[in-house]
């Protein structure tokens, strides 16, 4: 087997693996973008149903998207970034360790969410909290993302 064309398969393999990977953050941010568009969570024209619905669909994306990247992404990305010799392995542990615990917000969140709904403004601040520690992961999930371009270039 030629060996440029397992790299090439390997390069375009992890490249639509990111590509999903963009892509479901995109849904998940525009489900977030929604829901926190809600705000006042008590205003009156807001019915429970829909904002249940919105936070629904919100925490669906948010456990599909933070699944994607725990199962799917870590190891393959982790992988390729570790092979080309560039990173360092502290840094890569560091930034691991640091997804691991936006992860487990993000579940903490989505576990947390059918107490929370009842009280609006503890609703609100949670929110608030998961977007911050999302904001962090998706800085995380960039810096690696850059990594294993200039690994594949």
């Amino acid at each position: 087997m030629n060996p440029n064309k397992s790299i090439q398969a390997q390069s375009q393999s992890i490249r639509q693996l990111i590509e999903a990977w963009l892509s479901a953050r995109q849904e998940l941010l525009i489900h977030f973008n929604h829901l926190c568009s809600l705000r006042p969570f008590d205003q009156p024209n807001l019915t429970k149903k829909d904002l249940l619905q919105s936070v629904t669909n919100f925490c669906n994306y948010l456990v599909d998207y933070i699944s994607l990247g725990q199962f799917e992404m870590f190891e393959p990305v982790f992988q390729i970034i570790e092979n080309s010799k560039v990173s360092d392995p502290l840094t890569n542990k560091r930034i691991l360790a640091l997804l691991i615990k936006t992860t487990m917000s993000a579940l903490d969140f989505n576990d947390n969410v059918s107490q929370t709904i009842n009280d609006l403004k503890t609703f609100d601040t949670e929110l608030a909290f998961v977007g911050e520690r999302l904001a962090h992961r998706l800085e995380l999930e960039d810096k690696l993302i850059e990594q294993v371009f200039y690994a594949l270039d």
